[in-house]
């Protein structure tokens, strides 16, 4: 697991955008310019397998002595062979080392993401409830 680079941004721009269709998760109307601002920051991590990227994650501010982790995605053709956790874990590794508390939020009726990361050692702990703001004509 390395820091993505500005040589990655073609690839995480797809993946982005792939992970945004997955999780309707809305994405930015310029996703290569929001790619590169995120490369930028150092905080996009690239798992790679034979010089080849398998996935990436993003590590988040620290607020209040905790990390979240966020943005995990590994492409269709790459799933379940580790690598989520192999990039979750690494992180995770990371921000324990600094003292922080790491968090994640994942999609309650996603099973499949809830069990890895409990698999390697995450508990839930609350659930959370999305509401979109509504306007109100007066």
């Amino acid at each position: 697991v390395r820091a993505a680079r500005a040589s990655d941004a073609d690839t995480l721009t797809r993946w982005f955008g792939a992970f945004g269709e997955d999780t309707a998760l809305v994405v930015p109307d310029d996703l290569t310019a929001d790619t590169l601002n995120r490369i930028g920051t150092g905080r996009v991590r690239l798992l790679e397998v034979d010089d080849k990227p398998v996935g990436c994650a993003q590590v988040g501010l620290p607020n209040a002595g905790q990390i979240r982790i966020g943005l995990v995605y590994v492409p269709e053709g790459e799933r379940r062979k580790g690598h989520a956790s192999r990039i979750v874990s690494s992180i995770t590794a990371e921000a324990l080392e600094q003292g922080a508390r790491v968090c994640l939020f994942t999609d309650a009726e996603n099973a499949a993401t809830d069990a890895l990361y409990q698999a390697i050692g995450f508990e839930p702990v609350e659930e959370l409830v999305h509401l979109d703001p509504v306007s109100v004509d007066s």
